[in-house]
């Protein structure tokens, strides 16, 4: 996937290849509203994952992808709930910017992981594993390293309702909680990416387990 507004870079050589890293830059998280503010450290050329978790009283939320972001994920779950990981390159605008996602009624989740690559991004690969919404224990599930290049970063969102015993292996990740027991996991790989197991318990009900990566050359 080519990205608009790019050059070429020599680091830069794809799938399999060598090159571009990733950094861990900045996260953000807003609950119980259908904006967030986008981490004031964002500058052009920057990778920026967005997710977001909603419910809506008497039907599924309807889909809203923020506007510029290319959608990854977009999940209509069970008990009238809705997930959605969406991605862009940053152009600079969004720092310190209100990014709208889907209205929020009643629950809502947002977050932002911000990355930061070594040297201009010229292209994109992405993976996601197929969504699950339920009442009962969630199926296991893999973000496939098979379609990466080497710089990638994992991400997953879980929303549950009791005590989540969440795996996100075996790559070292990083991991947030927010208000309405929501949680996201994400890490950054360089070099060789492997694949990482997904899962969690029945912690609850509606439960909700979604999730992908996105590699950048």
């Amino acid at each position: 996937m080519s990205v608009p507004g790019t050059m070429p870079q020599m680091t830069g050589f794809g799938k399999n290849g060598a090159g571009i890293e990733l950094s861990y830059l900045d996260f953000a998280e807003r609950f119980n509203s259908k904006n967030i503010t986008g981490p004031a450290s964002i500058l052009a050329g920057d990778l920026l994952i967005h997710l977001q978790w909603r419910y809506w009283t008497g039907s599924t939320p309807s889909s809203v992808i923020p506007s510029t972001f290319v959608s990854l994920v977009n999940f209509a779950g069970i008990g009238n709930t809705r997930g959605i990981i969406s991605f862009k390159i940053a152009d600079g605008s969004e720092a310190n910017a209100t990014i709208a996602g889907m209205n929020s009624q009643h629950q809502s989740q947002n977050f932002m992981i911000v990355s930061r690559p070594s040297a201009a991004i010229s292209g994109i690969n992405t993976t996601t594993f197929p969504g699950q919404g339920t009442n009962s224990d969630p199926d296991p599930r893999v973000i496939s390293a098979a379609s990466l290049d080497p710089a990638s970063i994992g991400m997953a969102l879980f929303y549950h309702t009791a005590s989540p015993i969440i795996t996100f292996s075996p790559v070292s990740g990083n991991t947030t909680k927010t208000g309405n027991n929501c949680n996201t996991y994400w890490a950054i790989q360089n070099g060789s990416p492997v694949d990482i197991s997904v899962d969690m318990n029945d912690a609850g009900g509606a439960l909700m387990m979604i999730g992908g990566a996105v590699s950048v050359f």
